[in-house]
Formats: C-alpha cells, sequence, structure tokens
C-alpha cells in the first residue's frame, strides 16, 4: 500500500464499484468492464487482482447472498482488510462514512429493480457520477470512459453515405474526450456533490446532456483520416466553435465537411 491512505478514495472506489455491480445484478447485465473494474479497484492490484474484486463482490456478496447496497459495500471494505492484512487501513466511522456515501446511490438502484427508469439514461447517470469521481481525483481521467458502459450497439445511430458496408470505421459523433471535458468543466463551476449530498436534479440534468450527445456513427476510413488532420485544426477531440451541447447538431463534425448521415427510422428524432 502507498505510505499515505486517502481514506477518502479508497472509501468512494468501494461505494461506485458496489453500486456498479448492484446495478448489473438487478439488470443482468453481465460481469461488467474489465477496464472500469481496474480503475476503480480500491487497492494496488498486486494485493488484489480485478477479477477476485469482482468475484467477491458481484458473484458472492451480491448474486449467492443477495446483499443489498450498503450491506455490499460494508462487507466489501471488510473484506479487503482481513484478507489482504493492510494494517494502513484505519477508518474511523466507517459504517457510517459508507452509509452517507451509499445514500447517494440508493435511489438509482431501488428504481432499477423497480424498471422506473431508462436503461440509457442510468447508464447515462452512471457516467456522470464517474467524471464526478474523475473531478475529484478519486481517478484518473480517462478519454474513452463512455466505452466503459456503451457498447457500440447500444448507441448506434447511422451511417455517412460514404461508410462501406465492411472496413468501417465507428466514430463517436461528439468525441469521448470532448464529452469528458464538457462534464469536468461542469463540475469545476457546481459540484455535483457537497458533503455527502448529491444534487439529484443536477445529476439527472447532466445525464439527460450525455443522452442527448452520445452516439456511434459508421464513417469511411478516409472521412476519419480527414477528421483527425489539420495538427492543431484537427476535429477528432473537438466540436464546432461555439456549438452547444444543450441545442446543437450532434452530427455538426461531420456535416460541417459536407457529408450526409442516415439514420435508421427508429432514431428519427435526431
Amino acid at each position: 500500500m502507498p505510505s499515505k491512505f486517502n481514506e477518502f478514495n479508497y472509501l468512494e472506489k468501494i461505494s461506485y464499484l458496489s453500486y456498479y455491480f448492484q446495478y448489473l445484478h438487478k439488470r443482468s447485465g453481465g460481469d461488467g468492464n474489465s477496464e472500469l473494474i481496474k480503475l476503480l479497484n480500491p487497492v494496488p492490484e498486486k494485493l488484489v487482482h480485478w477479477t477476485d474484486l469482482r468475484g467477491y463482490i458481484l458473484v458472492e456478496l451480491i448474486r449467492k447472498n443477495n446483499c443489498n447496497l450498503l450491506s455490499t459495500a460494508l462487507e466489501a471494505e471488510s473484506w479487503l482488510r482481513a484478507k489482504f492484512q493492510i494494517p494502513i487501513i484505519n477508518i474511523k466511522d466507517r459504517e457510517e462514512k459508507l452509509k452517507n456515501i451509499c445514500n447517494r446511490y440508493d435511489d438509482s438502484i431501488k428504481n432499477t429493480a423497480g424498471e422506473h427508469k431508462d436503461v440509457r439514461v442510468e447508464k447515462c447517470l452512471q457516467l456522470i457520477r464517474l467524471y464526478w469521481l474523475m473531478s475529484e481525483g478519486v481517478i484518473t481521467h480517462q478519454s474513452r470512459a463512455v466505452e466503459f458502459f456503451f457498447s457500440e450497439i447500444d448507441i448506434y445511430l447511422g451511417k455517412t453515405d460514404a461508410a462501406p458496408i465492411k472496413g468501417y470505421h465507428h466514430e463517436h459523433v461528439v468525441p469521448c474526450a470532448f464529452i469528458r471535458d464538457l462534464f469536468l468543466g461542469y463540475f469545476k463551476s457546481r459540484k455535483l456533490v457537497v458533503g455527502d449530498m448529491e444534487n439529484t436534479t443536477y445529476a439527472n440534468d447532466l445525464a439527460e446532456i450525455a443522452n442527448r450527445i452520445l452516439g456511434v456513427v459508421h464513417i469511411s476510413k478516409e472521412q476519419k483520416n480527414i477528421l483527425d488532420a489539420n495538427k492543431e485544426k484537427s476535429m477528432k477531440t473537438k466540436m464546432p466553435n461555439n456549438w452547444d451541447p444543450l441545442t446543437g447538431d450532434i452530427f455538426a463534425r461531420l456535416t460541417t465537411h459536407g457529408w450526409n448521415v442516415t439514420t435508421p427510422e427508429s432514431l428519427g428524432r435526431w
């Protein structure tokens, strides 16, 4: 363990992992994204491999013993200390602290169980909360965090006329790095969590923005090269100047080049 133990980061990671695995279980959503689990590992990989972490929390605690969110976090934290004998972890009032953090996520888990919330919007909320952890220094900045939660199929919006049937490139209509920086910017001007309380209205508003701007289209490799070209003028990680995430055309990076995007009829709202 590092000589300087960061209690805040440690508890936030345990709580988010418990929330993430609870959601997967409620939605029968598989075993989770390995890169995300590695990122959220509360202790160094040499002490606890991410597969062991997943096995204990998701399989043992949640699937076998049907632990709720708080119980999952408490048991996972106890397991980390007892099994791996990490003496530097000495937290006063750990139960109260974990309870306060888990309370931020509890409504999402309850809504998931009751089928009240759209899957895509709930995943956007998970993404927003992960960006908040980045903004607080709990985890390192990740440019591809969108892909922790969404497969290409989940957010497929269509294709350009030039995209071939085979050998196409899948392109995020709004670049992943731009999305990350957008939300990190929001959190600089307004905190998502103050004390232990999450501003749920703010969180939901940001999730709706994420829901609006997430999407993948198929383009040709030649079109990809054009987007990536021109060095500082490259559109690889940018949107056009003055583009507004609340009202702007999400296809603007493509349409500014004169490229038409054909979307399935089911996605006609775009």
